[in-house]
C-alpha cells in the first residue's frame, strides 16, 4: 500500500522473465480504480506487464489529489523497481 499525492503516479515494472507476461490489479483507496483516473496503461483495472518499462497507472486529469494505492499481483511474477508522480 502506497500513500501518495499528486496527478499521476508512474511504476516501473518488468514480468519477470524475457517473453513473459504477468498481470496486476490497481486499487485506489482500497476500491477498483475507476476508469476515468486509470493511467493509460490500465484497462479494466489492470496492467499488462509484458516488458521492462515505466508503465502509467494513475491520471487524476491534472488535479493533485490525496489517495492509496495498492497492486495485487493477479497473475505471472512481477518485479516491481520504481514509483515516479507527476
Amino acid at each position: 500500500m502506497l500513500s501518495f499525492q499528486g496527478s499521476k503516479v508512474f511504476l516501473v515494472m518488468n514480468p519477470g522473465s524475457a517473453g513473459a507476461v504477468s498481470k496486476v490489479r490497481i486499487l485506489l483507496d482500497d476500491k477498483p480504480i475507476a476508469q476515468e483516473v486509470s493511467g493509460k496503461d490500465v484497462i479494466n483495472g489492470v496492467v499488462r506487464v509484458d516488458s521492462d518499462r515505466l508503465y502509467e497507472l494513475v491520471d487524476f486529469q491534472g488535479q493533485n489529489t490525496k489517495a492509496t494505492l495498492k497492486i495485487i499481483s493477479e497473475e505471472g511474477e512481477t518485479e516491481v523497481y520504481a514509483f515516479t508522480f507527476a
